[in-house]
């Protein structure tokens, strides 16, 4: 059997037996071996998984901010040993402490507020400008979160000049050749899968902070391509931008592995209610691997 007939027997068996609902692609030397979508498009089951739908990614849209402020600081117009104070004056005095460093390792020091609390943007900044102080000393722990995200974000727009979103369009979806890309999707946007349990429950696509990209297989393919060909960002800037805390925590990209400074592979995992994607690109293999499930 080929390489393609048995990944999709595996695929096919994993979706009777409801492990699987969703796009799948595989490409090995930069060829597209399999590419496939089995299952749903949502909870209702009357439509059928299409390769145009688009997913939303969770963390994995993560990398867009990392790489956009990583983008400015190889062009000079920041840098990551700067502190955040310089960025966005009106928070507190604990922001002179945070290096934008601190920031793409998640170890920033900012408490979490409690989970689904702060429902906008607006409302993030107002926690923040009130915060009387930081969980820990600012890159002395690691604490993965969604608040050194928002400020990754904020950075970007004050260094840019720019909207978040317009300088992602303009500096990276677009070069990228990422054309169906969409950035805080809604219901009413054309072309989405929506997410569901194994209930056939449907859950509610309801996005508070802005900043968040939403893909069809292709786009995170191509991102895949964009991200390790040098295009975006240098061979340097990609291993700074890999660093992380310490071994086994995140940086933007997710996980990567180096052997004596040479890059081998990324895996990065995402979620967003029943949403879910896996990214998992291996350069000394040649081989990329990407699952996107709304189920």
């Amino acid at each position: 059997q080929s390489k393609a007939s048995k990944i999709d027997s595996l695929l096919q068996i994993a979706n009777q037996r409801e492990f699987f609902n969703g796009n799948a692609l595989v490409a090995e030397k930069g060829e597209v071996i399999y590419r496939n979508e089995i299952g749903f498009a949502d909870a209702n089951r009357d439509r059928l998984l299409s390769p145009d739908l688009r997913f939303s990614i969770g963390s994995i849209s993560k990398e867009f901010d990392g790489v956009a402020l990583m983008l400015l600081a190889q062009n000079g117009a920041v840098s990551l040993d700067e502190s955040l104070q310089e960025y966005i004056p009106e928070l507190p005095d604990w922001s002179y402490d945070i290096r934008l460093r601190h920031l793409m390792q998640y170890s920033g020091g900012v408490p979490s507020p409690k989970s689904g609390t702060l429902r906008s943007d607006d409302a993030v900044l107002s926690y923040l400008q009130t915060l009387d102080s930081l969980s820990f000393k600012p890159g002395t722990s690691y604490n993965y979160n969604n608040i050194d995200v928002f400020l990754r974000k904020k950075v970007v727009e004050a260094a840019s000049g720019k909207p978040f979103n317009r300088f992602l369009t303009d500096r990276i979806l677009t070069p990228c050749g990422m054309t169906t890309a969409v950035i805080d999707a809604t219901p009413e946007t054309p072309n989405m899968a929506f997410s569901f349990d194994n209930y056939f429950t449907p859950d509610v696509l309801n996005i508070t902070t802005t900043g968040w990209v939403f893909v069809t297989i292709q786009d995170i393919y191509r991102w895949t391509q964009c991200l390790h060909s040098s295009q975006l960002l240098s061979r340097e800037s990609l291993t700074e931008l890999f660093q992380t805390h310490r071994p086994n925590t995140q940086s933007p990209l997710g996980h990567a592995m180096y052997d004596d400074g040479e890059f081998v592979y990324q895996y990065h995992h995402g979620q967003n209610d029943n949403f879910e994607a896996s990214v998992y690109v291996n350069e000394k293999e040649k081989l990329t691997i990407i699952l996107l499930t709304n189920n």
